[in-house]
């Protein structure tokens, strides 16, 4: 059992990270064609994208929240110089339960996934992240909101979700989405999500909290 567990948490980060290459290549194009290919700006940005690849390629299949909010700022930076003056953002919480565990890549795809469905050339978008600690049963939990100011999420996407379901849509899209969500439950079973729209779309996630070991470390 542990065995295929590994197995299909290897599968399905296999399917997450080609999304962020592709995303980051398409970036690094941009960044060319509108004139930075011979700037000192173009080389830092090279620098922080090879980052930023070696993070969301990395066999880890945990890290501290710390760690993962740091490549998430980290993300939304290099798309503010695609989206200029657009991406507004702002990540803020209980600094107690930065030392989480949590899945990597759980909050850095919901992230990609808002800007990859939403980001417009002179449109504004805000993305809010949230962290808090909570008690169930006694129990230590970690909160985690991730809201954007978008479209949201299509009814097909909310239906499948709080229904159980949890299928991916017709041509694959939000398959990140699904894959992440996938990864949290076998890595965290005693995880609670929920999908829901209010100005754009919601995931909000509670789980166990855990100490990760490079915090222990």
């Amino acid at each position: 059992k542990s065995l295929r567990t590994k197995l299909e948490i290897e599968r399905l980060k296999s399917q997450i990270a080609p999304h962020f290459l592709i995303n980051c290549l398409f970036l690094l194009q941009n960044l060319a064609e509108t004139g930075y290919g011979d700037s000192e700006i173009f080389s830092n940005l090279v620098k922080c994208l090879s980052e930023h690849l070696r993070y969301s390629l990395s066999d880890e299949e945990r890290v501290s929240l710390k760690k993962e909010l740091h490549y998430v700022e980290n993300y939304i930076c290099l798309n503010r110089i695609r989206f200029p003056f657009s991406l507004q953002y702002e990540i803020s919480g209980d600094d107690d339960i930065l030392d989480a565990q949590i899945p990597i890549l759980l909050i850095l795809m919901l992230t990609e996934n808002t800007i990859k469905h939403n980001a417009l050339a002179g449109k504004e978008l805000e993305i809010t992240v949230r962290y808090c600690c909570c008690e169930k049963l006694g129990q230590r939990w970690i909160r985690l909101l991730h809201v954007d100011t978008g479209k949201g999420f299509p009814e097909k996407v909310l239906e499948n979700f709080n229904t159980g379901q949890r299928r991916e849509t017709k041509g694959g899209k939000y398959i990140g989405l699904y894959n992440v969500m996938k990864r949290l439950k076998l890595l965290s079973g005693e995880a609670q999500i929920r999908l829901y729209n209010k100005v754009g779309a919601v995931v909000e996630i509670c789980m166990p909290y855990v100490k990760s070991v490079e915090a222990k470390d």
